[in-house]
């Protein structure tokens, strides 16, 4: 956790002192993701456990997709930014319940790229990213939908601050690139008599298009 905040730190620092350098004209695109989340909890005997939305055992996988704009200052540095829709799906496998969960998520990182061949590039990037729950809806075969709300009776936080690093490779006008995220905010509603500081973490792998 500290490295990431040294990273995020680092790269907010770049990105002020790029400033000074006369902009060039921002890029747009749209990405898709593959995304995996999961709350990692410790147990009062100090084992640890990674948690899905239901408090039991094991992660959720969803989807991201949404639309992108890279302020640029300089060829080196950037600011990689957009909005987003998220969409989870998990499965209490007592109940046989199923939690949808539909999430807005808007990043802000500073982006350092380095060029390695003539239309080639890798990059690194970190800095916060904001998720907010739009809404959760459990479903169970012909039954009514149930609709829960955030931060209650177990359930995530609505709002949730995440601190994110990664990498990735750029070729012409696509990009593949893998980034980890880890909550800000712990996640004070979740079963907390059984587990102890729990936080959402997520690992993403991105696919952009730039127009």
């Amino acid at each position: 956790m500290k490295n990431l905040f040294i990273a995020i730190w680092v790269s907010i620092v770049a990105v002020a002192a790029a400033s000074a350098v006369e902009p060039v004209r921002p890029m747009f695109g749209m990405k898709v993701a593959y995304l995996h989340k999961f709350y990692h909890g410790v147990r009062n005997n100090g084992s640890v456990t990674d948690l899905n939305c239901w408090g039991l055992n094991g992660g959720e996988s969803g989807i991201r997709f949404g639309l992108t704009v890279e302020p640029r200052f300089g060829r080196v540095v950037s600011l990689s930014t957009g909005v987003f829709y998220e969409y989870f799906m998990s499965q209490n496998h007592i109940t046989r319940w199923k939690a949808h969960e539909h999430l807005l998520y808007i990043p802000a990182h500073a982006k350092c790229s380095l060029p390695v061949g003539r239309d080639l590039s890798v990059y690194v990037l970190a800095g916060p990213a904001l998720n907010w729950g739009m809404n959760i809806k459990l479903s169970h075969g012909s039954d009514d939908d149930i609709e829960p709300h955030f931060g209650k009776m177990g359930w995530p936080r609505r709002v949730q601050i995440l601190g994110e690093g990664g990498v990735g490779v750029a070729w012409r006008k696509v990009a593949l690139e893998v980034i980890y995220g880890v909550g800000l905010l712990k996640e004070d509603s979740m079963p907390q008599g059984l587990y102890r500081h729990i936080r959402q973490q997520k690992l993403s792998v991105q696919f952009e298009v730039k127009f």
